[in-house]
């Protein structure tokens, strides 16, 4: 009998082919975890038995996204393996920018030797050597596009400034941030290949990503509009795709300005748009997933930080196809968890899924 992974991975690959009939659904259940915070002062001998711990609460709740695990160094840690200082706390980290202008920096080739990165695959060894498809996958963390680098080497409203100040070195930056990203992506990549998972990859957000893949984190792009993309970060973008299989594009609503010409790139394969905590514009966020969903792409519209009221799930949920479709809600128990899960299983008629098909 497949395993419960297995079962995932399976619902992906017809959500990948837009072939599913009914929404794959994110559950965010808030509910208690026994550990939390970021892996950067755990002992390695301790890591697995704490992942465990919260892997068997995420068992629990109804979800169609994978079960994984991974090591969290959070937002600073990529940027900090090119150069930029790297700052945490309990819960996050961040990147203390490296240099002021885009003329002084230099993005070294990516090596597995510098001491955070070694620390990294120190705490990531147990998780890769204990996987198995019934008990957990080795996930991926958030790999950035070349704006989110290069955001986290010199600043974001720094890198706003450079775009009008010194574009050429922008453009030629971006392109060595991209391959970069290549690089490191590639390594995660075949680390997970060498622990013998093959056929796929699963995301940051516990995708499966049919062959080799990731999903790309381009939250810079909240304060650039579509031209500004299309001129400084497409071709880039680009180069950090071109010979993998499948790549998922990650924006947020405060950045679908771009969306246009995010959507004219033919080197996505899917998108993944998170509703901003201060964005009340439920259209305007339904606009976009449905321009994405016209594009042909799978898609993901997620990140409700107050549960949304029924009557606006249903509106939701109305106005998109659910081929290709992945939808996450809030809800403040398991109880409600597995209602929504049911409910949105149900909301689409057998008969009107005849007719769209």
């Amino acid at each position: 009998m497949p395993s419960e992974n297995q079962m995932r991975a399976a619902n992906f690959q017809q959500w990948w082919q837009r072939s599913n009939s009914a929404p794959l659904v994110l559950s965010y259940a808030r509910v208690p975890f026994p550990v939390s915070g970021l892996d950067v002062d755990v002992p390695p001998a301790q890591i697995l038995e704490r992942k465990l711990q919260n892997l068997a609460v995420e068992r629990q709740i109804p979800n169609d996204i994978l079960l994984t695990l991974r090591v969290e160094y959070s937002m600073g840690f990529l940027p900090a393996l090119c150069g930029a200082g790297f700052e945490y706390n309990e819960h996050t980290s961040w990147a203390i920018p490296c240099c002021d202008a885009i003329t002084d920096l230099k993005i070294p080739a990516f090596s597995d030797t510098h001491p955070l990165m070694q620390a990294y695959l120190a705490r990531w060894e147990p998780i890769l050597s204990h996987w198995s498809w019934d008990t957990y996958l080795p996930g991926m963390i958030t790999m950035f596009g070349p704006g989110d680098l290069l955001s986290g080497l010199i600043g974001p409203t720094r890198l706003a400034e450079e775009i009008y100040d010194h574009p050429d070195f922008v453009k030629g930056k971006a392109m060595e941030a991209a391959h970069w990203m290549r690089d490191f992506a590639a390594y995660e990549i075949r680390r997970r290949r060498q622990a013998g998972l093959i056929g796929g990859i699963p995301t940051a957000f516990r995708h499966w990503l049919p062959g080799d893949g990731f999903l790309i984190s381009e939250d810079f792009t909240a304060l650039i509009g579509s031209r500004t993309y299309r001129e400084f970060f497409s071709a880039a973008d680009r180069h950090l795709t071109e010979g993998f299989d499948s790549c998922v594009f990650h924006i947020h609503t405060v950045g679908n300005q771009v969306l246009s010409s995010v959507l004219e790139a033919p080197f996505f394969q899917g998108m993944e748009i998170s509703n901003d905590v201060n964005n009340q514009d439920l259209p305007r966020f339904i606009r976009g997933a449905q321009a994405i969903q016209a594009r042909g792409y799978p898609i993901q519209v997620s990140n409700w930080e107050h549960p949304l009221a029924r009557a606006d799930m249903e509106t939701l949920l109305a106005a998109l196809d659910p081929r290709g479709l992945l939808i996450g809600f809030t809800s403040e128990d398991m109880s409600e968890a597995r209602e929504i899960y049911n409910w949105v299983k149900e909301f689409y008629p057998v008969e009107q899924l005849r007719i769209t098909r």
